[in-house]
């Protein structure tokens, strides 16, 4: 039964797209792009609140993109462990927002209070710098700005171990991320997509009594546990989107929300897997 419930609703799933992320880092460009030294270009921050990291970027003055030799790996760091958390690679087909190009990334906690580093390396590239006085940065009102460092040639993003005291320079730009805090968090969603859909209802399935932090299937406040609230979050939400509220209920969602339903009772009874 639960089987033929489960294969109603994989029937009538469809796609939805998630809202827009913030950026953590903006500026107004320069005229005229400075050159790049090869290495590794990175800015130490700290969340005022828990936020989840959706992409990494890196700065295009021109929107133009890269040359295919001239593509930038980004990562995230943890400051006080110098841990990589996360590489990607930002290239002509990411995605340009504004003057960054970004790639996406699985949503990736971090936590308030905590010092992390997004760093990005180039390769020797003329005039796709920008240098950005400090008092010239936007930096998000959530985020606390803590330091630029670098670290020089190399071939690829490494830890930038080495402090530029802002007395003695400027910022190289560089890297970049978007990010969404827990309030952004749209109810039912499992992973951080902004959608409430047929995956949020699988992830909930599959990891269902399942404890840790965090732990998918869990969705917002995020307790830690993959439970009844979750479920009901996915049914009662199902088919919005962050920024968009739930749909009308018609003949569609009332069978993906009795399907639902079903699915929460046999939960109830201890039959789910």
């Amino acid at each position: 039964m639960r089987r033929f419930i489960l294969g109603i609703v994989l029937a009538c799933a469809f796609a939805t797209f998630a809202g827009a992320d913030t950026a953590m880092f903006s500026f107004d460009p320069p005229a005229v792009a400075e050159a790049a030294a090869e290495g590794t270009d990175g800015f130490r921050f700290s969340p005022k609140v828990d936020i989840d990291v959706t992409a990494l970027g890196y700065f295009d003055h021109l929107q133009n993109g890269f040359p295919v030799s001239k593509q930038h790996p980004v990562a995230l760091y943890d400051f006080a462990t110098k841990q990589r958390l996360v590489r990607v690679v930002v290239n002509t087909a990411s995605t340009l927002d504004g003057i960054f190009r970004y790639t996406a990334i699985e949503p990736m906690r971090l936590k308030a209070g905590q010092s992390y580093v997004v760093a990005g390396y180039t390769p020797l590239v003329p005039t796709n710098a920008a240098e950005i006085p400090l008092d010239e940065l936007t930096v998000d009102s959530r985020i606390t700005y803590q330091d630029y460092r670098f670290a020089i040639d190399g071939t690829d993003v490494t830890f930038p171990n080495e402090v530029l005291p802002p007395e003695f320079g400027v910022p190289f730009f560089g890297p970049n991320l978007l990010f969404r805090t827990l309030a952004d968090d749209q109810p039912g969603d499992t992973n951080g997509d902004g959608s409430v859909d047929i995956q949020d209802l699988n992830n909930v399935r599959n990891q269902f009594g399942a404890t840790g932090d965090p732990i998918l299937g869990d969705t917002a406040p995020f307790d830690g546990v993959v439970g009844i609230d979750d479920l009901n979050a996915v049914r009662n939400n199902f088919g919005a989107d962050r920024g968009n509220a739930v749909p009308e209920p018609n003949a569609y969602y009332l069978m993906i929300g009795g399907g639902l339903a079903l699915l929460a009772l046999l939960a109830r009874r201890g039959a789910m897997p």
